[in-house]
């Protein structure tokens, strides 16, 4: 992702225009007393509507899609007494996958793209078990198309696509899609010894492929985790590879074709001890 580096002053137009509501209410915001301009004229709270105007000055339908962050303070009003200062992390992607190419078929962003980097962020910081829940509308989110990322009982942030009414209002005609994150809460459970380095592995892993049928209610996410925790220490990896809806299928199900990766760091495993782990 590109770094982009926006005011901390925004105003009254701008945070309008990216309220999902055709008619916000007050603004919980500080105003400066004497504003240089009604563009900068209260102090940010949230990333995510600079982020969003940045996306649109900058989008173009036939070039390379967005794929912005930025890391900065928001300033949340106190009753008597200063703001309260938060460090964010907001990401940001929008358009085109890639350069349109004469012999590919152009594709845009989407949800999982954004999903990948988040996923791909919390992979380098080292942190494990955290878990993607659907939730509903949250201000700039699409409702129905959000997500809270979690940790333990500790809310990291939320991700989804955004609001079909704010993307009216700021007159995009792709799908965006937005991440939110409070940097310091992530790295206080990250911790300072995230840095870990492991060797490559010396012995060769084994792959099981099983095809399961669920309930369509059942997320992915939820599947995979099962298995984690019922793979006993030579599962190392579990990928979903395919997804599959229709013919064939009982009413409100889905086939998972998933992936189990079974290796050991001592030896090379026997046929028994992969089948004895995977069943």
């Amino acid at each position: 992702l590109q770094e982009v580096i926006t005011y901390s002053l925004v105003g009254r137009r701008l945070l309008g225009t990216t309220h999902p509501e055709a008619e916000p209410g007050p603004i919980d915001a500080l105003r400066l007393a004497n504003p240089m301009t009604p563009d900068q004229e209260m102090l940010r709270t949230s990333l995510l509507p600079s982020l969003l105007e940045c996306g649109v000055t900058n989008l173009c339908p036939d070039g390379p899609g967005l794929r912005l962050f930025e890391i900065g303070r928001v300033y949340l009003p106190r009753q008597a007494d200063l703001p309260e200062e938060r460090e964010m992390l907001v990401m940001a992607m929008a358009g085109t996958r890639w350069q349109r190419q004469w012999n590919e078929a152009p594709a845009e962003l989407d949800f999982y793209d954004l999903k990948g980097a988040v996923e791909e962020l919390l992979a380098r910081l080292n942190l494990q078990g955290t878990r993607f829940n659907r939730i509903a509308e949250q201000g700039l989110f699409h409702p129905g198309r959000t997500v809270a990322i979690d940790w333990k009982d500790i809310r990291l942030g939320l991700m989804g696509e955004l609001h079909p009414a704010v993307a009216r209002n700021c007159e995009i005609r792709v799908p965006v899609f937005l991440a939110e994150f409070g940097l310091e809460q992530l790295l206080n459970v990250v911790g300072v010894d995230f840095l870990r380095i492991e060797p490559p592995p010396r012995f060769p892993a084994v792959r099981r492929d099983l095809a399961l049928v669920v309930e369509e209610r059942v997320p992915v996410f939820t599947l995979l985790e099962v298995i984690r925790q019922a793979g006993g220490p030579l599962l190392v990896e579990v990928e979903l590879f395919d997804l599959f809806r229709g013919h064939g299928l009982p009413q409100g199900h889905k086939s998972c074709g998933v992936a189990l990766i079974f290796r050991s760091p001592e030896r090379t495993l026997t046929d028994a001890e992969v089948v004895d782990a995977e069943a």
